[in-house]
């Protein structure tokens, strides 16, 4: 019955549902006239701010022990977003009760409550569609590259991965639209992010690029050595890697304790990025592709004028990494593997104040601080 939804449309018909829903935006505005329209947007801004507050009320109620504790506060900040949306538009409808402005308006009154509507409408619905088209390059892109869905998930997780999975399957067709071409051009996310979906897509489904890397010599000794042989045996990183759960292999201790391993962080030291392009990269566009992505960081130099990451590094524990010359270096030779092993990292980064100020810092903000 609901076939359609993971059935990938003919280019054309991305486009034609996008001017479909803007047009049915502005007569939903003038139907319903300037002041319920408003109102109705007035109530989304609002709830988009006070989504944070609502969302930890939410948590605090909720019975959320039986789903891994990463999405607690996603799926908390929803359902108090719903909530807190439902309240305000109450408030508003009190208002319009007090004066009277939901009442039949008559003459030239009434044509411009409907044109004001159709407007606000129209405009919000254009919004609205291009925020959907950026999320679709982002999350599709992630879904046909990093992001599966474990075939035996069920329940609650499946109905949390639908969504995703679904934009994985839409996204190539409404690449090729007139409306997917249009939201790459104008899409705020900084290009070299996109760029790199793009390319982690491309790979995961180039089994002879995958052949390839796996024969590079580096990887090759890698696989072979001991501590890796004894992780493929494990039956519950076996299952978690073919059900797809990125997350459940990141977070097992068997694979936290290999990154630690210090073997394995001096084979990680010897690959060399520039053989890792020529690899992968089997065109000219994808080679120029993952060179940007690897070497262009000026885009991120931004960030360390905002407010909040400036807070940070006024901390303890932040001023202990920035006076640790081996953590330089280590920052300098971008050896990830080491510095997550590091115990002056992992009590920064571990610290409840700086995992609060992290997740208080809105897209918008992040997204201000870029070039």
């Amino acid at each position: 019955m609901l076939e359609f939804l993971v059935t990938p449309l003919p280019p054309y018909a991305y486009t034609l549902i996008g001017i479909g829903m803007v047009t049915l935006f502005a007569l939903r505005g003038y139907i319903r006239g300037f002041f319920k329209e408003i109102f109705s947007v007035l109530s989304l801004v609002l709830i988009i701010v006070l989504a944070k507050p609502f969302g930890n009320v939410a948590q605090s109620l909720l019975p959320l022990q039986d789903l891994p504790e990463m999405l607690h506060p996603i799926i908390a900040m929803t359902v108090g977003s719903i909530g807190g949306y439902v309240l305000i538009r109450f408030f508003f409808f009190l208002i319009a009760l007090k004066f009277k402005l939901y009442r039949k308006w008559e003459g030239k009154a009434k044509l411009y409550v409907k044109l004001g509507g159709t407007i606000i409408g129209l405009t919000f619905g254009t919004i609205l569609l291009m925020i959907l088209s950026w999320y679709m390059l982002i999350v599709g892109g992630l879904a046909t590259s990093v992001i599966k869905t474990p075939d035996m998930v069920s329940g609650m997780q499946r109905l949390i991965f639908m969504p995703t999975e679904m934009m994985g399957i839409h996204l190539a067709g409404f690449k090729e639209s007139a409306l997917g071409k249009f939201a790459e051009k104008t899409n705020p996310v900084p290009q070299t992010i996109t760029k790199g979906v793009d390319i982690i897509s491309d790979i995961t489904q180039n089994p002879e690029a995958l052949l390839n890397l796996a024969e590079y010599e580096p990887i090759a000794d890698l696989m072979e050595s001991e501590s890796i042989q004894n992780l493929v045996e494990n039956e519950e990183i076996k299952k978690m890697a073919e059900q797809g759960d990125i997350m459940g292999l990141l977070s097992h201790p068997d694979v936290q304790q290999l990154m630690e391993d210090p073997e394995i962080q001096e084979t990680l030291k010897d690959i060399n990025p520039a053989e890792i392009i020529e690899l992968l990269g089997d065109d000219e566009e994808t080679e120029g592709l993952l060179e940007e992505v690897m070497q262009n960081s000026e885009q991120y130099e931004g960030l360390i004028d905002d407010e909040t990451v400036s807070s940070l590094m006024e901390k303890e524990s932040a001023q202990k990494i920035s006076e640790d010359p081996e953590i330089q270096r280590l920052i300098d030779e971008g050896n990830t593997a080491e510095l997550l092993s590091n115990p002056d990292v992992m009590e920064f980064l571990s610290d409840p104040e700086v995992i609060e100020a992290m997740q208080s810092m809105s897209p918008e903000e992040v997204m201000q601080m870029l070039p």
